[in-house]
């Protein structure tokens, strides 16, 4: 914020130039970089929502259950989709100016779209996997005492023993029922930009001569 700060002229960025300021301001051009960055780092997170859902299917006995299966299918679909569409955005990326390779816009806006669209449900499916000890499990108190990990040991063992299965239970409800769970919520639906911003830029993105023309020849239109 400046306040009663004089800025020398030379110093102004764009000083004089607003044609520019929607390509290289942050409209644009900033965007599409920080979500081609964002959608990039996110990609451990989605190989750690799929591998603890794996793990924890596998440990509660229920790996093998036909719905399991299904959610499990329904979170590949996600996290595959999101990677491919990154790495579209950095196989149609182009040179700009000074040399600087631009993601793909269109590719880039709709993995962010798709990965923050995504997440609650993903999140969800990962909940429902692990059950309701995410909230109301033992803690590590509980554990170091002799007397009652005696009884942790035989009530929470299921297809694993119960030391595993609780690790992996506090895991998860660090990634969705704790404070870490929260802030990552956060951020995907606000952080490089909310859903309404990457929806008006893969709009504007999208050239839709292609399909028009194709439609048009089809139907017989195309000279009328």
């Amino acid at each position: 914020m400046f306040d009663n700060v004089r800025v020398p002229k030379d110093q102004v960025f764009l000083n004089r130039r607003p044609e520019r300021a929607g390509p290289l301001a942050l409209a644009l051009a900033f965007v599409d970089y920080h979500r081609f960055t964002a959608i990039n780092y996110k990609l451990p997170l989605l190989d750690i929502i799929i591998g603890a859902a794996t793990l924890i299917a596998e440990a509660n006995g229920i790996s093998k259950a036909g719905h399991v299966k299904s959610k499990l299918t329904e979170l590949i679909t996600w996290s595959e989709t999101v990677r491919g569409l990154a790495e579209l955005a950095a196989i149609r990326s182009r040179p700009g100016e000074h040399g600087v390779q631009q993601p793909d816009p269109l590719a880039v806006n709709m993995a962010k779209y798709h990965f923050a669209h995504g997440f609650h449900n993903a999140t969800a499916i990962l909940t429902d996997l692990s059950g309701g000890l995410l909230a109301a499990g033992p803690g590590g108190e509980d554990w170091d005492n002799p007397q009652i990990r005696a009884v942790l040991e035989k009530y929470y063992a299921a297809a694993v023993p119960a030391e595993r299965r609780l690790r992996l239970l506090h895991f998860i409800a660090d990634l969705t029922a704790r404070d870490y769970g929260g802030y990552q919520s956060v951020l995907a639906t606000h952080a490089e930009g909310s859903l309404e911003a990457e929806k008006l830029q893969i709009a504007r993105s999208f050239d839709a001569t292609r399909a028009v023309e194709y439609v048009s020849a089809l139907a017989g239109i195309a000279d009328r």
